[in-house]
Parts: C-alpha cells; structure tokens; sequence
C-alpha cells in the first residue's frame, strides 16, 4: 500500500490500522486473562481487569511519550479501549438450573434444534424477573414454534439453564454464541404464553422479507432451490449433501457463506441501474440496499463487514476523497467490535477480515500487474489475484478450524470465482423477478 511519500513501503503510517490492532489486542488480552469468562464469577474480576490495564496503559504511555511514538500512543489507547469494551460486557452467568423465562423472539430456527424441536432466540429477556444483558436461546418443541412468530413476547416454564460449555478440539461455544449476542441456553418446557404481540416491527419486517426470497426461490429453482439459498441468503440447511461435501472437498463452501464477494457483484449490478452523475443517490442507495440485505441474512459478521467497508469507501468518493482501502478495514473492524466485541470469534468474522487483508495487501504490492493487457485480461488478473491473496491469508484459520486443506483448493476458486459471479447475477435477478412475476421466472 504506497503513497506519495514513501512509494517503496507497503503500509505506511496510517491512525486507523493502529487503532483496530489496538482494539483487537486488548479484546484477545481481557478475553484470555479472564480464561474465556470463567473468572467472571469472581468478584474482585472486573477491578482485577481494570488495574491490569491501566498499570499496562500507564507503563505504555510513559513509553510512547518518551519517544514521541504516535503509533505506540494510539495502540495504547486502543488496547485500553478494547479491554474497557470487554470488561464493560462481562456475560450473564446462570442463576440456577430451572425458572420462568421472558423474552421477545427475534429468530426462529427450526433447523437446529433437532427433530421435532426448534431454537427460538429471545431478546430483552428476563430470568426470574431479572432482566439479562444478553439473548437467551430456548430450544422448544416443533409446534410451539409454529405457533408463535417474530415480535411475539412469550414466556414459559424452563429446565437445564445453562452457560454454553466448551466444545472439543478448542471449540468455545460460549465465545461463539457471545458472537451472536447469546448468553445463556435453556430447555422449554410445559406451555408457551404468548404475552403481547408485534413487539419487533422492522425483524418481523426483515423476516418476512427472507420468507419472500426463500418462497421465491423455492418456486423458481424448484430441485436446486437448496443450493441457490445458500448463494443468495447463506443457508446451508437445505443444501444436499453430497453437494455440499463436494465443495468442501473442492475447498469453495465458502461460496455458500454471505461474504464482500457478494457485496461487490450485487453492488455492481445496482450500479448498473443509476446515473453515475448523482454519486451521492448511488451511495444512499447501495447504504440502503446493503442495510437490508444484512438485516434479512440476520446481521451475518462477514456481511456487515463487507457492507461497511462498502459504504466508507462509496462516501470517501462522494467526497472526492480517494478511499483507502486499508484504513476502511479497519474502521469497520473497530465499529463492529465497539458493537459487540466477541465478534472477534465469529469465523465469519476471522475469514472475513483475514480475506480481505491479503487481497489488500497482495494487490496493493502488485500495482501494475497485467495493466499492459486488454480489459478482459486486467480482470482475470485482478480476480486471480485477488483468489490468490484471499487463499493465502485464511490458509492457517481454514487448516485450524476445518482440520484440513486441500492442496488444489487455489485452482478449484481461481475456476469458479468468474463462474460464481455469473451466477449470482443471474440467481438474483431470477429472484427478484419470481416475486413479481413466477412463471416468467422460470
């Protein structure tokens, strides 16, 4: 990544870099100091956390004043600030293994609850009449969900509450689902009380704008709805098998993942549709396009990524300010983890953002190549190494959590990436197309 000053360095100084390494430090610090929260029945834990950080920042402060480092300086103030951030979200903790649960369902999951069950995820919940910072995930019986909807305010007899425990090979389950803003889990049962209703307008709106694209997608695709779900709103379920083993053979599930490749392609494909003389409408548009698109996918780590990063760079080009790709990282990284900073341990999130570092930083120190070509070439090279850098920095998460890579996966994306992108034009299109007119669609 050059610039005017220094062309012969690949990153230069830059404040928000430095400040999303900062934040990202002191969240992995806390979190790993506390033993992934299991210290946090303590209750000397939070001051423990505190002083910590501030003998850290103290110590770091004398040092960067000393040398007059704004570098050191910012990731000092960084650090602290993740590590406040984290200390400030100490999770809920169990009050007992049974009780009466409340809550507003914001997600129905009929998929992962097993047969004849389902997982209903309630937001403002309450566990005894004691309010909880964070979700609560119920799992229930099939036809309770059924009868039940999003925005619905419900409450009901609960066994086996629990903070999620570790799973195998390294696995934190708690970590995880602290990702997805839950906390605790708990077992439904006797009978469901629906106590008000239309308790989330804009989830029951978001809902029932992914039932429409799942019922139109059903209907346009027909055998192949499975797979085109998982390309168009990143669900798995209902992809075959052996489809979805074979790209997990070939090394491209991750096409089934909602990722910055599908904010580019369909960000492209709008812009095809607006002036390019009113950049601020296209800017609006594309804020406003993406917003809802993360909101029907359920806000997935990866998306929001992408679309964020999307959004700063479409404004630095409104405001005739040329973007930064590297600085726009970051900026998103340090508002998503300001959020909510567990997102650190989403893999959506470490994929995501690994992906995007090496094509940034691979393409940055490749400027020039195949710029000798025609257009065709310019993109087949862009896209090969953009394949190649994304590969390359998601190497060792991928090897870490998939416990296997293949040695042919660089070939299998560098042959489906053009292809993919065809096709999720042409599914989406299809899509949109099967909700206004079905038979025209097929």
């Amino acid at each position: 990544m050059t610039d005017d000053n220094n062309s012969g360095r690949i990153v230069n100084f830059r404040p928000l870099p430095a400040l999303a390494i900062g934040v990202i430090s002191g969240v992995a610090f806390t979190v790993w100091a506390s033993g992934g929260f299991r210290l946090a029945q303590n209750a000397d834990f939070k001051g423990t956390l505190l002083i910590a950080a501030v003998c850290f920042a103290a110590v770091t402060a004398i040092f960067a004043a000393a040398l007059r480092k704004r570098f050191a300086a910012i990731l000092l103030a960084a650090f602290l600030l993740g590590s406040l951030r984290v200390t400030l979200c100490v999770p809920d903790t169990a009050a007992g293994t049974s009780g009466v649960i409340e809550g507003t369902i914001v997600s129905i999951d009929e998929s992962s609850g097993g047969e004849g069950y389902a997982q209903i995820t309630l937001d403002n919940a309450s566990l005894e009449g004691q309010k909880q910072r964070y979700d609560i995930r119920l799992k229930v019986g099939a036809e309770q969900a059924n009868a039940v909807m999003i925005g619905d305010r419900i409450g009901l007899d609960c066994v086996n509450i629990r903070e999620p425990s570790s799973l195998y090979d390294g696995y934190d389950e708690r970590l995880i689902l602290l990702a997805e803003g839950v906390s605790l889990k708990a077992d439904g049962v006797g009978d469901l009380a629906v106590l008000s209703r239309g308790n989330a307008p804009v989830r029951l709106a978001l809902y029932k704008i992914r039932q429409r694209m799942q019922s139109a997608i059903d209907e346009v695709f027909g055998e192949h709805a499975g797979l085109v779900s998982g390309f168009l709103l990143g669900t798995k379920q209902n992809v075959p098998r052996e489809e979805y083993d074979a790209m997990k053979t070939g090394g491209v599930a991750h096409l089934l993942t909602l990722s910055g490749f599908h904010v580019g392609v369909l960000t492209w494909l709008l812009f095809r549709l607006l002036p390019k003389r009113y950049p601020l409408l296209r800017a609006l548009a594309a804020a406003a396009f993406l917003l809802v698109y993360c909101g029907v996918s359920g806000f997935n780590a990866s998306l929001v990524r992408a679309s964020f990063m999307c959004v700063v760079m479409l404004l630095a080009t409104v405001f005739e300010r040329k973007p930064d790709p590297l600085s726009s990282l970051s900026f998103s990284a340090v508002v998503i983890l300001a959020v909510n900073p567990f997102m650190l341990y989403s893999l959506g999130f470490k994929l995501s953002f690994a992906a995007t570092l090496g094509i940034i930083l691979l393409c940055s120190t490749a400027v020039g190549t195949g710029r000798d070509g025609g257009r065709i070439w310019r993109r087949l090279t862009d896209t090969a190494l953009a394949t190649v850098g994304a590969t390359a920095a998601t190497f060792l998460i991928t090897a870490r959590y998939f416990g296997c890579v293949y040695s042919y996966s660089l070939i299998a994306n560098l042959l489906t990436a053009p292809l993919f992108t065809v096709a999720v034009i042409m599914c989406f299109v299809l899509m949109i197309l099967g909700l206004a007119a079905p038979a025209a669609a097929r």
